[in-house]
Parts: structure tokens; sequence; C-alpha cells
């Protein structure tokens, strides 16, 4: 049960994730069949949690910033950092319509609206 360790590893892990595309479909932790895309899991994790937590969120979310987050021996969840570049982040943020769909927070057009 070491925290640094279990930071260090999630670091590696994650850090080769973080620059994904949130319309991509490629298969990866969160999208494992590649079935959808990125964005679109994400939304809808979003929404179950909204749900689970009786939140009404009618209009979806926007200018989400994601990060990571990691819990080390039934723990505390504390964020996956690095001492030279700080706290490990989604590249994009998520934005999610009213259907919860993903869409590109600055207006751009997807490459992939579904899978």
């Amino acid at each position: 049960c070491d925290s640094t360790e279990a930071n260090a590893k999630c670091y590696l892990l994650m850090a080769q994730i973080a620059d994904d595309k949130l319309d991509s479909c490629k298969k990866t932790l969160g999208n494992l069949n590649g079935d959808d895309t990125i964005g679109n899991q994400l939304c809808g994790q979003a929404r179950r949690y909204f749900d689970q937590s009786k939140m009404d969120i009618p209009e979806g979310v926007r200018d989400k910033t994601l990060a990571f987050y990691s819990s080390t021996c039934k723990g505390s969840w504390t964020a996956v950092t690095s001492s030279q570049r700080g706290k490990l982040r989604v590249a994009e943020r998520l934005c999610c319509d009213k259907n919860w769909k993903y869409f590109k927070c600055n207006g751009g057009s997807l490459v992939n609206e579904g899978c």
C-alpha cells in the first residue's frame, strides 16, 4: 500500500490516454470495445453519476475539466500528479448535450459522431 508508487504507476498508465481525442473510437480504458466515441462514453458516465446523485441536469454539461484520480488501500481519492507537470488532466474539456452525447466545446466538427 504505497501511495507514492501507486501514483507513479497511475501517472505512467493514464498519461498514455490523457491526450486522446474525445471524438475518437479508440479502444481504451472506458471504451473497451471501441463501439462509441470516448466522449459519448464519458457523457454516459456523467449522466449515470448525476442520476445516482439525484441531480437534475436537463441541459447536459459544458466545459468540464476531467482529471485522473486514484485510491490506494481503501483510502480517499487523490489526484494523479507529477512533480513536474502537476495534476494529470484529459487534454480536451467535456461537453455533453441534453441527450448526453459528446460535442466539441469549441464548436468544432466531430471526426466521429458514433462508431
